[in-house]
């Protein structure tokens, strides 16, 4: 008896492992039916085309966002990447300096003696975001400039510059400060002296300016004040702006920079204008100081200007190839915002018999001769669909697939993260989506449409817009849904493959059981 059941067991696992209908998924197994070899099938022989494109991009850098600085260089895939910051520093209120302006511009030690000691312009690093602030090749060093906003230049509190388009914002061309840094070093630079007491700060970008810089900053600060006359410079912001229109800090000189780093002006503890002076008082000289910051207020009288312009230059890259070419790619560059997208098509599904949909997954796998170092990868990705009417919607009922009002995508159901598998000579990134729901109703209702635009946004909350209700899942309130797994500003790249690559080609896994 034990003999003849072990015989039969043996039999049975032999006849099961030689079913090749079903074959395992990313996804996992919970949603598979069990095998019977008759009306459960699978495949991954399905159409699909691709498309590089490039974003319209319509995004906009808030005044309390991150906002990205830095350099990478020319790449022969995607081309080179500039990031500067335009941000002004100025008082909350009309202010007077510690003494008579008299008693600063000339302090007399024996010798006459300039009262202005030095000018920083500091820049804050987001110390919540730790090494994820940075990004690329940090050990390279990089050098920022700092320019003055000429007082001319039309920049204003009130406007949001788009980041991938130029603000021509008008700045002077005289250098008036610089710095060469090491990324990876930064956050170990912590020591300065406060009035001979030595004071700690970490993740600060600290430039100098230089003596053209000190000359500006003696004219147009130290000698005006909050008064009615000539020089009541602080009285009010319009007057202050007049001459203090604001700073313009880009990389500049760099052949071998090749990394971003996240700044954040609204953090007060670090991101300022520094202005050290000596002044004349009871007959004695004393050092005092006085700090600057970024206003990140919408609605105060003081509040600062800002814009963060990301250059992305693709002339001459494979990127720029690909999107300028007509017919259906078989690579696909996606690099963050503001950067690149693919649009995906599967015609197949107009014709997909009825059925009983288990699972469908659209698999992304890095391009085994394309890779991209860790330091420079996306960490995720972001599908949606495009109608039949050409407006980009949310996935349907798989965005948000709970059925009940929340302000996050479900990304342990959407998928979307970046993972990690064997191919070619070594591992290669792959990103998968589950799109189940929606793929069960294109071919249930033969009213949708099976094309999506894959691309890596910073916020998805200018993506994914719950006002249009029927898009989801019986969510019945306005606002927006964002993705848990942000890229940050410019952060991050990949080529996939794509619908007709020859090895590491773009995928549709669908599993199901006719009707």
């Amino acid at each position: 008896m034990n003999k003849l059941f072990t015989l039969f067991t043996i039999v049975t696992v032999l006849f099961l492992a030689s079913c090749t209908k079903i074959d395992n998924t990313t996804l996992g197994e919970d949603l598979i039916p069990p095998v019977d070899n008759v009306s459960t099938f699978s495949t991954d022989t399905f159409s699909l085309f691709s498309d590089n494109k490039i974003f319209n991009d319509t995004a906009r850098t808030f005044k309390a966002d991150d906002h990205t600085i830095g350099y990478l260089k020319n790449h022969p895939f995607f081309g080179e990447t500039s990031a500067s910051i335009y941000a002004q520093f100025h008082p909350n209120v009309g202010f007077n300096w510690l003494a008579a302006r008299d008693s600063i511009i000339a302090v007399n030690q024996g010798t006459t003696v300039q009262g202005l000691d030095s000018a920083i312009l500091c820049l804050g690093v987001n110390v919540n975001a730790g090494e994820s602030a940075y990004h690329g090749d940090t050990t390279a060093n990089i050098e920022f400039g700092v320019y003055r906003i000429n007082p001319s230049a039309n920049f204003k509190a009130d406007s949001q510059y788009r980041m991938a388009q130029n603000p021509n914002i008008a700045e002077d061309n005289l250098l008036i400060g610089s710095v060469i840094v090491t990324p990876s070093k930064i956050k170990d630079f912590k020591n300065f002296y406060l009035k001979g007491i030595k004071d700690s700060i970490q993740n600060q970008i600290r430039i100098k300016l230089n003596s053209d810089g000190l000359n500006w900053v003696r004219t147009n600060w130290l000698h005006k004040d909050s008064t009615s006359g000539s020089n009541g410079a602080f009285k009010d912001l319009a007057s202050f702006t007049a001459i203090n229109k604001g700073f313009v800090i880009k990389p500049i000189n760099n052949t071998t920079a090749n990394s971003l780093i996240k700044i954040s002006l609204a953090n007060n503890t670090a991101s300022r204008f520094e202005v050290w002076y000596k002044y004349k008082t009871a007959g004695k000289v004393d050092t005092a100081y006085k700090f600057f910051y970024f206003n990140p207020s919408s609605t105060d009288l003081w509040a600062s200007a800002n814009a963060n312009y990301i250059n992305r230059n693709i002339s001459g890259s494979e990127l720029n190839t690909y999107t300028t070419n007509v017919g259906f790619d078989n690579l696909l560059y996606i690099e963050s915002t503001p950067g690149s997208y693919a649009e995906i098509d599967a015609p197949f599904a107009a014709n997909f018999p009825n059925a009983l949909i288990h699972k469908a997954e659209l698999i992304l796998e890095e391009a085994a001769d394309k890779l991209t170092p860790d330091q420079f990868i996306l960490n995720n990705l972001y599908i949606e669909n495009i109608g039949t009417d050409n407006l980009v919607k949310s996935v349907k009922y798989d965005t948000y697939p709970t059925q009940a009002f929340g302000t996050n995508v479900d990304i342990n159901y959407l998928g979307g993260l970046r993972q990690k598998k064997a191919g070619g000579s070594g591992t290669i990134n792959y990103y998968s989506f589950n799109i189940t729901k929606f793929f069960q109703s294109v071919i249930k209702e033969k009213t949708g449409r099976l094309k999506f635009r894959i691309h890596a946004p910073y916020y998805t909350g200018d993506y994914v817009n719950v006002t249009q209700k029927e898009y989801f899942w019986n969510i019945g309130s306005n606002g927006f849904l964002f993705y848990p797994y942000v890229n940050p500003t410019a952060f991050g790249r990949v080529v996939l493959g794509g619908g007709n690559h020859a090895t590491n080609k773009l995928k549709l896994k669908v599993i199901y059981s006719k009707i």
